[in-house]
């Protein structure tokens, strides 16, 4: 048979440690049993019965403070050893060190309390919150601890006696001047004994006569000091304060609301934005927003709840705090807004005179003035209405044709000066007007310029010539054609397609209307063919514009 050989080695310590620990456990809860059992003076019966235990009821029994008296204490252990509830108890909290993760440290503070104060820890209703809980299990243990500590018999002991201490033996004093003597006197015979002869009294110094408040002087303040002026609160921390006051809460919730917000790492800040909702509320949207959570998030969740809480929340969160609590208190917020200061508030660079305004711009008038010649020219406009239509009406072929030295000439730039033409059709009109109206040029004459305001006197009207031939005909109509160019832009830069409307359209305004479309939507671009643009080769959308709205207009 073979036989195993022992090991080389012995097994290493890490295999074997839990049971080196409880070992070491056991043997610690030996010797405070024996300790407790010399202590107390147990009887055979209350031994068999302590021993027979398990371990963590028994230390519970021994961990017990003790009463006033020894023969109490006693008579309590058997009390404990006796009852029959004690696994009951001890299972009650292990629950509690359980539910709410208690430390060790914690464990055995609560342990070592007396078991009606456990009882009442037990009682307790706790909180939903783990952290919450552990807080105030921490705070009722160390308040019972305390009142355990008050509680306590203190030992009688009796005050050491002092050593008695040997008269210390004084030495001889010197002869001193009477202590009913006063200081003048006292100098004086100190100054015979120091120079040998005697000395002068001194005179004492006059005390300076304390001045009535009549007479007091007037540069020196006689009226008691003011308090220190406290610094006034923001516009935003009225209405927060306001809305706070009308919810009243207790004291318990408010140190809940400080205590979530230090452990949740947010601002300060957030702690009145819980306060401006209701208790439920708060609870809700702190369960909701416990562990990882920003301040975003929390707004969020506030926003569902109450929405001029979370828009508080938001202002006290930002920054800009101080412009927008103003703007908020005093009802000039728009949400997504900047607030760009007080109504009718003015930059520095608006705050000049009427003078500089005046300078910068030779041109400005009054506002009266401007009422008064309004009202002046809206009367002649009634009543030069009829008048103009008349002198604005073309003249037959077989009649008379006025030359610019006629008196008509004259009267049409002044009723154009009064009345200035409003769209593109009335400046047409008044064109065409103009153009029939001046004298017709040779086929080889160059364009006649508009009658200015300064116009020749009257003449003789001349009789009219003979009817033009084909190539009068057509230089007229490209006049007008120019004319109407030059009236929808001022600058002459719409010119250029003079010489495609000619060859296209052979320069008449009359032809132009055949590129309108009947049913167009879209737009004043998307009314004219988009072939004519190719063809007069218009690039520019502004010249575009332009066209199609005079031609619109025809």
């Amino acid at each position: 048979m073979v036989k195993a050989a022992p090991p080389a080695a012995p097994p290493p310590r890490n295999l074997y440690q839990p049971q080196l620990e409880s070992a070491a456990e056991d043997a610690a809860f030996r010797a405070r049993r024996s300790r407790f059992e010399r202590e107390m003076l147990l009887e055979a019966e209350d031994l068999g019965l302590l021993r027979k235990l398990d371990r963590e009821v028994a230390d519970l029994i021994m961990s017990e403070p003790p009463l006033l008296t020894l023969e109490a204490t006693l008579e309590r252990c058997r009390k404990r050893l006796r009852d029959s509830n004690l696994d009951d108890f001890l299972v009650q909290i292990k629950d509690l060190e359980e539910d709410c993760e208690l430390e060790d440290s914690l464990c055995s503070r609560l342990r070592a309390l007396p078991w009606p104060s456990i009882q009442v820890i037990l009682g307790q209703e706790r909180h939903w919150c783990p952290e919450t809980q552990r807080r105030q299990l921490q705070d009722s243990v160390s308040l019972l601890e305390l009142q355990a500590q008050r509680s306590a018999p203190k030992p009688k002991t009796k005050p050491k006696a002092e050593p008695k201490a040997e008269p210390k033996a004084e030495p001889k004093a010197e002869p001193k001047v009477a202590a009913s003597i006063d200081s003048v006197s006292y100098t004086k015979n100190l100054i015979k004994q120091i120079t040998g002869h005697d000395a002068e009294p001194l005179k004492p110094k006059e005390a300076k006569p304390k001045l009535e408040k009549a007479e007091a002087s007037p540069l020196r303040r006689t009226s008691p000091a003011r308090p220190a002026r406290k610094a006034a609160k923001s516009p935003l921390e009225h209405q927060i304060q306001g809305i706070i006051d009308e919810h009243k809460h207790s004291e318990d919730f408010e140190r809940e609301v400080f205590h979530w917000v230090q452990n949740s790492g947010m601002k300060p800040e957030v702690g009145l934005v819980l306060q401006m909702l209701s208790s439920t509320a708060a609870w809700g949207v702190m369960r909701i927003c416990q562990g990882t959570c920003n301040v975003s998030q929390f707004l969020q969740q506030v926003q569902l709840v109450n929405g001029q809480a979370a828009a508080l929340g938001q202002l006290l969160c930002t920054p800009r705090a101080d412009a927008w609590a103003a703007a908020a208190y005093y009802g000039n917020w728009y949400p997504g807004y900047y607030w760009g200061g007080w109504p009718m508030q003015a930059t520095k660079e608006e705050k000049k005179s009427k003078k500089s305004k005046k300078d910068k711009n030779p041109g400005r008038k009054n506002k009266k003035k401007k009422d008064k010649k309004s009202k002046a020219t809206a009367g002649k406009r009634k009543a030069s209405s009829s008048s103009e239509e008349s002198s604005s009406r073309p003249v037959a072929r077989g009649g008379v044709a006025h030359t610019p030295e006629g008196p008509c000439a004259a009267a049409a730039p002044a009723a154009a000066a009064m009345e200035k033409p409003k769209s593109v059709a009335d400046r047409l009109a008044a064109l065409l007007d103009s153009v029939e109206e001046s004298a017709e040029p040779g086929p080889s004459a160059a364009p006649t310029k508009r009658p200015t305001e300064a116009a020749a006197p009257a003449e003789v009207l001349k009789p009219q010539a003979a009817p033009p031939g084909p190539s009068e005909v057509a230089t007229e109509k490209e006049l007008q054609m120019r004319h109407w160019l030059e009236s929808l832009d001022s600058k002459g830069s719409l010119l250029q397609y003079l010489p495609k409307l000619k060859e296209e359209f052979d320069a008449d305004l009359g032809q132009l209307t055949s590129v309108r479309l009947a049913n167009a939507e879209g737009g004043v671009l998307s009314s004219i063919d988009s072939t004519f643009w190719q063809a007069i080769g218009v690039v520019r959308m502004g010249h575009r514009l332009l066209l199609a709205k005079a031609i619109l207009a025809l």
